[in-house]
């Protein structure tokens, strides 16, 4: 890594990258939907319309500064873009080919099955399932949970499509680095998923607790997942695999193979900067291997993503939210029912603590935005 390299960053959201790359000694260049006022305070930045998602990105990638670049949330389900956007600047993360092999349910099932990894039952858009709450119904182009629904016979467009069998658990997450030949460990957190408090539609991704501490045998789990999964799919960089917990049993949700949500929380937790990993390996510096620590002894962190509840204009002034809260919308901006407004930031003692201060912080948010 050159101290204060430039990195362009392009996403749906990509403040949380930003900092992560700050953190790591590196200026970032964003391009995101929502250039929310922390972003632009801090980095330059340029707004993509939402009409021009993704493909304006090609065109916008093209203004920002020579140097590396990396993706976040919603663009792994377009390959198409990241390999144009790559022909003219370093990818530091995974290309075309591999986005298309790890992004398919059914590939993924098949070699996670072969090493004896839990992936829940999957079925193809347009076969016979049980409408009693037992499968869900997933588009295969998604992020953040948007988009799945329990399956009661309703419409969907069935080649956007498949199902995969419901399974119980707490939702989780882990975070590797990878080489292309194994994947190592970083660290876990609790997701929230779906959380009426935070008003998120069901199953869509609002929050992570951590880092936490998994139990010998999920590590376990964990680590043949990170080995299956450099070698069969060749993933580099910062990438993340949603799970599901169930009696210290590890069920693969889906792999996010780009820099995720729960990154953040990890660093702050942990005190690294996890970015600087990604800018070795692409460096052609030599990762160093490590587990996580079986006892975590420092304080919890966790981040709340908080939904608009109701269609609204936000009032706050953002500079007394700045201390707390991330992801700060400019001050007259218009909001819409179901969408992100605010990531607030606590530190606890225990996962619970953390939890109840978020809480408390959505309970205000309630107050201050609701009866608009």
């Amino acid at each position: 890594m050159k101290p204060g390299e430039r990195l362009l960053i392009c996403g749906a959201s990509v403040r949380a990258a930003a900092a992560s790359a700050w953190r790591a000694g590196l200026q970032p260049f964003a391009i995101d939907l929502f250039g929310d006022s922390d972003l632009v305070a801090r980095c330059p930045a340029l707004p993509i319309p939402a009409a021009r998602y993704p493909r304006g990105f090609i065109e916008l990638a093209q203004q920002a500064p020579p140097g590396p670049w990396m993706y976040t949330g919603g663009l792994e389900n377009h390959p198409e873009v990241v390999s144009t956007i790559s022909q003219a600047r370093p990818l530091w993360g995974n290309d075309a080919e591999v986005l298309r092999a790890v992004r398919d349910p059914f590939q993924l099932s098949l070699k996670l099955g072969e090493a004896g990894l839990r992936f829940p039952s999957l079925m193809p858009a347009g076969s016979t399932v049980q409408t009693d709450g037992s499968w869900l119904v997933k588009p295969l182009a998604s992020s953040g949970g948007s988009g799945i629904a329990i399956w009661h016979g309703q419409p969907f467009v069935a080649s956007r499509h498949y199902f995969a069998r419901y399974v119980s658990g707490e939702p989780h997450a882990a975070l590797f680095v990878g080489n292309r030949q194994v994947a190592q460990l970083l660290g876990v957190t609790r997701q929230l998923v779906g959380e009426p408090w935070l008003h998120a539609r069901p199953f869509v991704y609002c929050g992570s607790v951590g880092p936490v501490t998994p139990s010998d045998r999920v590590l376990d789990q964990l680590a043949l997942l990170g080995q299956v999964l450099g070698q069969s799919f060749r993933l580099r960089g910062l990438f993340g695999v949603d799970f599901v917990l169930n009696e210290d049993e590890v069920w693969v949700v889906e792999v996010n193979p780009r820099y995720t949500a729960s990154v953040e929380v990890l660093e702050m937790g942990l005190g690294q900067a996890l970015l600087s990993l990604v800018s070795q390996h692409f460096g052609g510096m030599q990762i160093p291997e490590s587990r996580p620590s079986e006892r975590f002894e420092g304080k919890f962190v966790a981040k709340g993503v908080y939904f608009a509840i109701q269609d609204a204009v936000f009032d706050l002034d953002p500079a007394g939210l700045a201390s707390a809260y991330a992801d700060i919308p400019r001050t007259g901006t218009r909001l819409q029912s179901g969408q992100p407004v605010l990531t607030r930031f606590v530190r606890g003692d225990s996962v619970e603590e953390c939890l109840d201060r978020l809480r408390a912080a959505a309970a205000w948010l309630d107050r201050r935005l609701k009866n608009q």
